[in-house]
């Protein structure tokens, strides 16, 4: 989960106030995120955090009802090649609300191959919605994306990847995001961490239980600019792990 977008968030917030210095971490391969504690003295989370993200959802530990409240419009959209993900920022107001909390749409970003895994099952591409409280916290919606059809609601984005690290580029026409989530919305839920340095935790997960669909040839069209950006599984432990 990229989260340089909430850089202006910080503040007093304890959860988010250690995101992060501006030391270099990437993934030159499947192994280097097992190493990014030892990077840095702020990334020491990411070694020795007891609630860290991803993890493998099998067997949830208990059913509620789906509290969770989606209102996602049409908006046109900012890209950016960060060089470790593309970035996708929103040009008017989304969010979800959970529970009373209302958490506004920062961005969403990539991920190839998928970070979460459902009952051992990784998928070609993840999709990350990075939502922030007035309170602070963070909430991410995570989408499952496997090899299949073409996908008309992701074409003008994977269309218009700017393929310079650093590179933006505007899509003016208006973008249902809300349409780039499955139909069927049933997910899981489980408190966890960025995936990404300095992997902070009390981040509160929702992974959408069906996946969406890529055609192979726009999953290249990301590979071909970013080929690998996925953490592998952390030990999910004994924290609760809801199915709504």
């Amino acid at each position: 989960m990229e989260r340089r977008p909430l850089l202006r968030f910080l503040g007093s917030n304890a959860l988010v106030a250690a995101i992060a210095p501006a030391v270099n971490w990437d993934y030159p391969s499947a192994a280097a995120p097992e190493n990014w504690g030892e990077i840095s003295p702020d990334f020491q989370r990411c070694a020795t955090g007891s609630r860290q993200s991803p993890i493998d959802l099998d067997f949830p530990t208990a059913t509620e009802s789906n509290l969770l409240t989606i209102d996602y419009r049409s908006t046109p959209l900012t890209l950016t090649n960060t060089g470790r993900t593309i970035r996708v920022r929103p040009g008017v107001e989304n969010s979800i609300a959970f529970r009373g909390e209302t958490f506004r749409l920062q961005q969403f970003h990539f991920h190839h191959p998928s970070e979460h895994r459902i009952a051992g099952r990784r998928f070609e591409m993840e999709i990350h919605f990075l939502h922030v409280s007035d309170r602070g916290n963070i909430a991410v919606i995570a989408v499952l994306a496997r090899s299949g059809t073409s996908n008309p609601r992701l074409q003008p984005i994977f269309n218009n990847i700017p393929r310079e690290s650093g590179a933006n580029r505007k899509i003016a026409d208006l973008i249902d995001i809300e349409r780039i989530l499955p139909e069927k919305r049933d997910f899981y839920e489980y408190r966890g961490s960025l995936t990404t340095p300095p992997c902070s935790e009390g981040v509160l997960w929702f992974v959408l239980e069906n996946p969406i669909e890529v055609s192979p040839s726009e999953i290249r069209q990301f590979t071909d600019i970013i080929p690998f950006n996925a953490r592998s599984i952390r030990p999910a432990g004994d924290r609760p792990i809801l199915h709504s």
